[in-house]
């Protein structure tokens, strides 16, 4: 007979303290997306910026900043990650470009009202979600509930009242806002998903490669001038995104279940 160590998984104890932080950490980091128009409004005092190149100066700072963080987080760390982790962080990088860029359009495009309320609507495909990608289960009355919510985002707009003239605006803007809450509850999604194996530090760092690229290519051409004042309100910027630290901060881990347990075993 010789010992053997069996690696299983501990049961799911949900931590009611630290799954109050982690709502109220999600519930910050939604609510500071309302003020993006602040910053982006005084960037945008002299000319117009390309929201590409705009969510690129942002992210590049979240990057620049926090990585020595990402790094420490990594040495500590003993768990190898697989390949098809990392593929995800790229995957999770392609979607908050993606969102940061859509959300920046829309607010350009629109008023703040609308490109708010839209993107606010990313937990309803959050719902929709969770299911397929995390595996959590169905409510029967989810889909109903998703619906019901986007009749009652419709109202709040109210597009029969707004001038035939502004149609096309609102309409657009509208758009923006509601392709950046898929990709902003896509980039949640991935959060969850990825926070068992990924420290919060690594994830917002490491995603970033994968954000930067796409943005830099998306950047048209004549887009990349911008003034030394807006370049300054931008970076400032990063003092909002402490709000999206907390997000994935305590929204990783709330609910993240505890490292696996090592038990003896004996077999022949």
């Amino acid at each position: 007979m010789r010992a053997r160590e069996n690696v299983a998984s501990s049961p799911l104890e949900l931590n009611p303290g630290g799954q109050k932080l982690g709502y109220l950490g999600v519930v910050v980091a939604a609510a500071s997306w309302g003020t993006w128009c602040i910053f982006l409004r005084q960037a945008e005092r002299s000319r117009p910026l390309a929201p590409q190149l705009s969510a690129l100066v942002v992210l590049t700072t979240v990057f620049l900043v926090l990585c020595p963080l990402a790094v420490r987080a990594t040495q500590r760390r003993t768990r190898v990650r697989s390949r098809r982790d990392w593929w995800l962080l790229v995957a999770f990088g392609i979607t908050d470009a993606l969102n940061c860029v859509l959300y920046f359009s829309a607010l350009q495009t629109t008023s703040v009202a609308v490109a708010v309320l839209t993107h606010y609507a990313a937990p309803l495909f959050v719902a929709l979600g969770a299911p397929l990608v995390l595996g959590e289960p169905r409510h029967p009355r989810t889909l109903s509930s998703v619906v019901l919510g986007l009749f009652g985002l419709t109202l709040l707009l109210a597009p029969w009242n707004v001038p035939l003239a502004a149609g096309p605006e609102l309409l657009n803007g509208a758009l923006l806002g509601l392709g950046s809450a898929v990709f902003y509850a896509s980039s949640l999604l991935f959060n969850k998903h990825l926070s068992a194996t990924f420290d919060a530090s690594e994830m917002l760092v490491y995603h970033m490669p994968s954000a930067l690229i796409l943005l830099a290519l998306l950047v048209p051409h004549g887009g990349w001038a911008i003034s030394e004042p807006a370049l300054t309100w931008l970076v400032f910027g990063f003092e909002r995104m402490r709000a999206d630290w907390t997000m994935f901060r305590y929204g990783s881990s709330a609910d993240a279940p505890p490292p696996p347990r090592v038990t003896p075993s004996r077999s022949p």
